[in-house]
């Protein structure tokens, strides 16, 4: 439960009921997308309360939130914060305010539920909800079927907003449903994302709070001597570290590099997620973010640079960079 936090509201829709079947897409607020997605008035978000100490955030994607959140922690106080993730009860209290009458097919996807209770909350709150949604839709005189699926990721962060940045090209092509949920599954199978902590002593606390060994006590205490920075793979829901570079420059140029590589390879989706903890003109003014730009354009993938979610820089600290793509399966050569 959350009941002794802030109240979190769930505004009711005032657009005219619509005969035409409408497909809504959920995200948790730990999913990285650009604003356009999210300016979409068919996506909703999940939000997800934060605490550090006395402080408590509120991740909605809010740009006040989080430029508040950047401005009270940037000397890594997040290090010890802690996601208060909404049980299944106020999953259903958002569902129902925000989809019943109004939509006929949800998709909701969420971070991996091998690190965040999110996806099960979801999934109890879905089903908790379908019975007051449909009573509330025979009441209203709407006879068409209603179907509600919670999809987990298997990723996290800019590696999360992947899968829903697909389903929305799915949906706006016209694609039959019948074929979008194992399109969708394809697309999450094939999905990577690689993380760059800056402070690796800060990644090492996150990591033990989350029961998380891909960063050991040697390496965080090397990393700290002689500025290690780690590169993190996520795919599948699982996490490995795959190189360290010496700075935070030869880290990004490798995995820039990388990314660039496999978007000339050719990828499964036409879009590549970038999302850092700092200020984006950090990572705009690079030149391999520029290289990384150009192969984009030359393959016709669109590179979204975003502001990281307020929980996922909790958890890699300030200065943390998450490149997501799906693409073909590869091994990390840098």
């Amino acid at each position: 439960m959350v009941a002794d936090v802030t109240p979190l509201t769930f505004p009711a829709q005032d657009k005219p009921r619509i005969a035409k079947a409408r497909v809504g897409i959920v995200i948790d607020a730990s999913c990285d997308v650009p604003d356009e997605f999210l300016n979409d008035p068919d996506v909703a978000v999940i939000p997800i309360p934060i605490r550090i100490g006395a402080h408590t955030y509120v991740d909605q994607h809010d740009p006040v939130a989080t430029r508040r959140y950047m401005r009270e922690n940037a000397n890594g106080e997040g290090a010890t914060g802690q996601s208060v993730p909404l049980d299944a009860e106020a999953m259903k209290a958002l569902f129902v305010e925000r989809f019943s009458l109004d939509y006929d097919s949800v998709y909701c996807l969420t971070i991996t539920q091998s690190r965040s209770p999110i996806y099960d909350a979801a999934s109890q709150g879905s089903i908790q909800a379908l019975s007051t949604i449909r009573a509330q839709r025979q009441a209203a005189d709407i006879s068409r079927p209603f179907q509600f699926r919670v999809i987990d990721t298997k990723q996290m962060f800019a590696g999360s907003g992947i899968a829903p940045l697909a389903l929305h090209d799915m949906l706006k092509s016209g694609m039959d449903t019948r074929e979008i949920r194992d399109a969708l599954y394809r697309v999450i199978d094939s999905s990577y994302a690689y993380a760059v902590p800056d402070d690796l002593g800060y990644a090492r606390a996150r990591s033990r709070l989350r029961g998380d060994k891909s960063i050991g006590m040697v390496s965080a205490l090397l990393g700290g001597a002689l500025d290690i920075k780690p590169v993190i793979q996520v795919a599948q829901g699982n996490t490995a570290a795959v190189g360290k570079f010496r700075g935070r420059k030869e880290a990004w140029g490798n995995l820039f590099g990388l990314v660039a590589k496999q978007v000339s390879r050719g990828l499964n989706v036409p879009h590549v997620v970038v999302s850092y903890a700092g200020p984006l003109a950090e990572v705009k003014d690079n030149l391999d973010f520029s290289r990384l730009q150009h192969a984009c354009e030359n393959e016709g993938i669109q590179l979204h640079l975003v502001q990281m979610s307020i929980t996922g820089m909790m958890n890699f600290g300030p200065g943390g960079l998450v490149i997501g793509f799906s693409g073909p399966e590869h091994r990390p050569q840098f």
